[in-house]
Formats: C-alpha cells, sequence, structure tokens
C-alpha cells in the first residue's frame, strides 16, 4: 500500500470517487489526531475524531423515523398548503363542496351524466344546439355558415351527377376524392393539356409513360434518391458536331460543401479528379492492364521512385549508411555506441532514515536534473512511500518528510 508522508494539496481541485476506511469500530493504531475520519460499518455511520472522542456526523435511514408525525403537524411546518383536513392517499377521494375552476387542456370529463347541451356547453356556433339535439339537413343548414345553395338535400351518393361545370374560385382545389386508388380521367382523349403554359404541374405519386418522352425546357431536375436506366452508355455532350472543345469541363460534379467533380481537359488530354480516389480492398491501380500500385504493395513494374518516408519495415535488409538519432536511429554499429549516443540512463539506490532528520539529501551523481525519485518501505509490504521530492541540483535531491524516517526504513532509487 502505498503511503504519503506529507500533506497532499490538491489546489482547489475535486477529490472524486473518494471511498471513507471501513471499520467496525474506532481505529486505534497509529493513535488517531484530530481530523481523522472512519466509516462504521456497524452504525452505518460516518465518524470523526475531534481531539478527545468520536463523534458521529453522518447517518442513513428513511422517514420511518418520524410515523407519528400527523397531517395538522406536517401543515404546521409548510408556508404554502391549501386546506386544513388531513392528507389524500386515496384512489377514490371524496371531496366536500370542491371549487375546481378552470380545466386545464388536457383534461378530460369522464363517466359524467346529465350535462345539458343547450347550457352546459359554452362555445358552441348559432343554431349548433338546435342541430345536436336535432340532427336533420335543415337544421344543419341553419347552423352552417357560408352555404352555397337553398335548402335542399344533403348529397350521400357514391355517383353524384354534376349538370355544369366544377367552377372555384380557391387557388387550391382538390377535384378528385384524395383517397382512391385508380383515377380513370380523360381516357377516350387523343390530345390532353394540363396546367397553364406558365407554371408548376405536380404530379404526387409514381408517373409512367408508355411513349417516349421529350423535354424542351432548359432546366430538367430530378430529386430521386434511385436512377435507373437501362442503357450501357450514357452520352453528355450530345450536340450537333461534338468535338474535343465543346467537351471542354464535361464530367460528373457532385455538389457539396465544395463540389465533388470528375471532369475532362483539353490541355492535359485527361481526366481530373477533385478528389482522392479509395480502391476497395483486394483492387488495384493499373497502367495499361499492368498492376502498378495496391493498399500494400508497389507493382512489379514499378522500378524507380523518389520516396521519402516509408511506414513500419517488418522485413529486408539495411545495407546503407547508419542513421542518425536525428531520424530515429543511434548514429552508432556497436552496442556501446548506441548506449552513448542515446544518452542511456543508469541508476542510485540506497536506505536512507537515522530517526532524526526530516530532510534528507541524496547525493545521486547522475550530473542531471532530469531524473526520478522512488521510495519504498524497506519491510514488508514494501509499499511505496511519497515524500516531498526537491530536485536541488543536477547531482543532488532533497527529500521531505512530516515526521523523521527511523534508521533505513526507507530505500530511495534515482533513475536517470
Amino acid at each position: 500500500m502505498s503511503k504519503f508522508l506529507n500533506n497532499i494539496d490538491l489546489n482547489g481541485n475535486e477529490l472524486r470517487n473518494v471511498k471513507l476506511q471501513n471499520l467496525a469500530s474506532a481505529p486505534t493504531s497509529p493513535t488517531p489526531t484530530a481530523g481523522v475520519v472512519y466509516y462504521d460499518t456497524a452504525a452505518n455511520t460516518v465518524k470523526y475524531y475531534s481531539g478527545g472522542a468520536w463523534v458521529t456526523v453522518a447517518s442513513t435511514g428513511t422517514l420511518a423515523q418520524f410515523a407519528a408525525t400527523t397531517s395538522a403537524q406536517l401543515a404546521g411546518i409548510i408556508s404554502d398548503e391549501t386546506g386544513t383536513g388531513a392528507l389524500v392517499f386515496a384512489n377514490s377521494p371524496t371531496f366536500v363542496s370542491p371549487v375546481l375552476g378552470t380545466v386545464g387542456a388536457g383534461s378530460i370529463l369522464t363517466n359524467a351524466t346529465g350535462l345539458p347541451i343547450s347550457t352546459g356547453v359554452s362555445g358552441l356556433g348559432t343554431n349548433m344546439a338546435t342541430f345536436l339535439g336535432a340532427g336533420s339537413a335543415a337544421n344543419l343548414l341553419a347552423a352552417v355558415v357560408g352555404t352555397t345553395g337553398g335548402a335542399g338535400n344533403l348529397v350521400f351518393s357514391g355517383s353524384p351527377t354534376i349538370t355544369t361545370a366544377i367552377i372555384t374560385s380557391s387557388t387550391t382545389f382538390a377535384l378528385v376524392n384524395t383517397t382512391a386508388t385508380t383515377v380513370n380521367f380523360a381516357g377516350a382523349a387523343t390530345a390532353l393539356s394540363i396546367g397553364a403554359a406558365t407554371g408548376t404541374t405536380t404530379i404526387n405519386n409514381d408517373a409512367v409513360v408508355q411513349g417516349n418522352l421529350t423535354v424542351n425546357g432548359t432546366t430538367t431536375t430530378v430529386n430521386s434518391t434511385v436512377v435507373t436506366v437501362d442503357d450501357i452508355l450514357i452520352e453528355l455532350g450530345s450536340v450537333a458536331s461534338p468535338t474535343n472543345t465543346t467537351a471542354e469541363g464535361g464530367g460528373l460534379s457532385l455538389l457539396g460543401t465544395t463540389n465533388k467533380t470528375i471532369t475532362w481537359g483539353v490541355a492535359n488530354t485527361a481526366w481530373t479528379s477533385s478528389e482522392n480516389f479509395n480502391i476497395v480492398t483486394g483492387k488495384t491501380y493499373k497502367v495499361n492492364g499492368t498492376d502498378v500500385l495496391s493498399s500494400t504493395t508497389l507493382g512489379s513494374g514499378v522500378t524507380g521512385s523518389s520516396l521519402t518516408s516509408v511506414g513500419i519495415l517488418t522485413g529486408g535488409t539495411w545495407n546503407a549508411s547508419t542513421i542518425a538519432v536525428l531520424y530515429g536511429g543511434t548514429g552508432a554499429t556497436t552496442a556501446a555506441g548506441a548506449k552513448t549516443n542515446l544518452g542511456f540512463t543508469t541508476k542510485y539506490a540506497a536506505d536512507i532514515g537515522d530517526g532524526t532528520a526530516t530532510s534528507i539529501t541524496v547525493t545521486h551523481g547522475l550530473a542531471s536534473s532530469d531524473v526520478q525519485v522512488y521510495v519504498y518501505e524497506k519491510a514488508a509490504p514494501y509499499g511505496q512511500v511519497f515524500p516531498d521530492v526537491a530536485h536541488t541540483s543536477s547531482s543532488v535531491v532533497t527529500l521531505s518528510f512530516a515526521s523523521a524516517p527511523t534508521s533505513a526504513q526507507y530505500r530511495v532509487v534515482v533513475i536517470g
């Protein structure tokens, strides 16, 4: 178990996920001092030592300890209660002459009977109460505002006959029932014109063109997610007399934050891509049918290159000059030379403690302040301890303890 031999200053930071020492009785060794805290597992309480006695600071429990509290007593400690009666926990409580006030939005009145339409429902339009009491066509006509026509019959026929044109002043007009699954329209017409010369005609469902489709506009927009074409070759730049000049800049453009393009250029007589190509596993780049590059191998036809860096080398023999430390090598051809060039680390170790000194100077002689210092117990369980460490000079570190270690109580190791 590691031990800290000095106070720890967290400098205002949080100490998270802390668990107090769990003990069934108050600790006696080492002798407790004021401020020591532990969790009493027998009493389920947290206790601290005041310097003369153990004091309970926290306990667990439920509201059962307040079982004798009455409704009146509870009301006496609440400042915004309504009424003076008993608390209600029943599923079907009986209220005596309650005034419910305005019912909130979303409230549902169920199991209520005897509510009169004419006097018990507010907000009804003129003659609506009469219609709800006697649902005749005449009563409905009297209740509806903005009707067209006289006091005729309501139409519930599946195929009513309209003797004149259907005319509407509305900017939006549903001609056919939107629930119809098949609509046959103008089946005998040899020519059909839909819509005005300007504006937009929208077809809200799938459309099948049995004959040829000709689009004479200047822009064709396709908003579908899948486009299927039986032809295996798509022609672009179909003008009267195609040339390389008319093909200049042609290709594909995928719109994004920046457009992704593959275009033809006359100057290089080549296709130019604005983006990277990602070849899937097992596929390669070929030139004139010969592999030149895969995800792991240069093709056999590549006999020269100007590589300036490579990845991890897992095989082969290095026959060139030594690699300098600057470039990741040792700059040497022997192990001894490599240790020298790389500044091979060493260590210093000694027993410390004399029973008197709380500040101990350790002269390690490693000629560097960039050293690591470890201190651990000389006796079981040989736990690491943490005194304050000052890097006094390139050859000395100073260890500070709150209490003087006994003779050779600890072992110090300096690595650098």
